[in-house]
């Protein structure tokens, strides 16, 4: 069984699965055309897709043998993994900015 973070766009589904668990979660978030439409729509959705990999870190952190160091390596790796299959380019490209090193006001603009 395997813990995973999903995004939803049209009919395409993004999944993304973390290390194998005796009580699988998904958490899916929902993308709209909306959430494509400004800087600032694109940084919500970015937000979204790390608290939900946040709520499932969580998870994945508890235990005697989690798989991750930490909560923020957790996280970090399902928001790049969940992203590096997205079809969703206005935030795949801002995902690419942020892991550069570039600052979130620049990313969304572009």
């Amino acid at each position: 069984m395997r813990r995973s973070i999903a995004a939803l766009i049209g009919l395409g589904i993004l999944a993304v699965a973390a290390p194998a668990s005796a009580n699988p979660t998904e958490v899916r978030v929902p993308v709209t055309s909306a959430d494509l439409e400004s800087p600032e729509a694109i940084l919500s959705l970015y937000q979204r897709v790390n608290e939900a990999a946040a709520s499932v870190c969580a998870e994945i952190m508890q235990g005697d043998h989690p798989a991750y160091r930490s909560r923020r390596q957790c996280r970090i790796a399902l928001v790049d993994q969940a992203l590096a299959t997205s079809t969703v380019e206005p935030l795949t490209r801002f995902h690419a900015a942020v892991r550069s090193g570039r600052t979130a006001t620049t990313l969304a603009s572009r």
